[in-house]
């Protein structure tokens, strides 16, 4: 059995019936479903904002998974806790950034959000946990990159990649400067890029991996549906130096509904994943 478990599930912000997908009011409960059926230590999600829905109703995505996880016995972290984009985070799905941990179990240490410099509604978030059941340190960052809304398929396109390269680049020395060898890193996203392109060539290094490519056992599909097709675009970047990947998983559980849409029952147009680590007992030595 893992140590430690982690989710990333970007929510969908806005409503999409007209490409297939149920209304937010109708996929919540369907999002907290899954999220009770994996019961994550750690979950970071995307698109947690208040949005258009279509008509007169607007379906707050923010207050909704606050109360719905404090039940469930997970404090939150978000970019409203640091007084940053309070109006923008109900209106832009970039903004919409928040990270959960349970009470029981974690310490925050510290947190904090950093704005990339050429998009005023793309933010990386971070806390500082320390995992009082095994005595650890964990550093638990949540970003949503750019895409390029001029190109029609920007997430696999090289257009739009030069602005996610930067947003890499900012993100990885975060990183260096954050997560010593003995500490886990958990660093949960919707990336908006395949793993060939650029941005994900950036965040791969010797120290940092996706944890679908250092898991002992993974699932080889895509976890965002677009163009009739299913793209590896969420990714979980883990220390596999301070934890060994026990699995890496997509999930793909659907729901009855009967509602008239092509997806129906589905609880976003991305699947969330999931990544179990337990924790290294031999740790590299620490440079001083």
């Amino acid at each position: 059995m893992s140590d430690i478990s982690c989710m990333s599930f970007n929510l969908l912000s806005y409503d999409t019936h007209k490409s297939g997908f149920e209304p937010p009011a109708d996929r919540f409960p369907y999002v907290l479903a899954t999220i009770d059926k994996y019961a994550p230590d750690l979950l970071g999600v995307q698109e947690a904002c208040e949005k258009d829905s279509g008509g007169d109703s607007v379906f707050d995505w923010y207050g909704e998974m606050i109360a719905a996880m404090d039940e469930r016995g997970y404090a939150f972290s978000s970019l409203k806790s640091h007084g940053e984009a309070f109006e923008r985070e109900k209106q832009n799905i970039g903004c919409g950034l928040i990270i959960f941990y349970k009470k029981d179990r974690f310490t925050l240490n510290d947190s904090g959000l950093y704005q990339f410099p050429h998009d005023k509604v793309r933010f990386y978030h971070w806390v500082k946990l320390t995992d009082e059941k095994y005595g650890r340190s964990v550093l638990f960052t949540n970003t949503h990159f750019s895409i390029n809304q001029k190109v029609v398929d920007a997430r696999v396109s090289v257009a739009g990649n030069a602005f996610r390269t930067v947003e890499a680049v900012r993100l990885i020395n975060f990183w260096a400067e954050n997560c010593p060898p003995d500490t886990a890193l958990f660093a949960t996203g919707d990336y908006n890029s395949i793993p060939s392109a650029d941005p994900q060539v950036v965040l791969r290094s010797k120290q940092f991996q996706p944890s679908n490519l250092v898991a002992k056992e993974w699932d080889d599909c895509g976890s965002m549906y677009s163009s009739r097709q299913f793209y590896t675009l969420d990714f979980c970047y883990v220390n596999p130096e301070a934890t060994d990947i026990d699995a890496y998983r997509v999930i793909r559980d659907t729901f009855p509904s009967d509602a008239d849409c092509k997806l129906a029952g589905y609880p976003s147009d991305h699947r969330a994943i999931m990544t179990y680590a337990t924790y290294k007992t031999e740790l590299p030595e620490i440079e001083v």
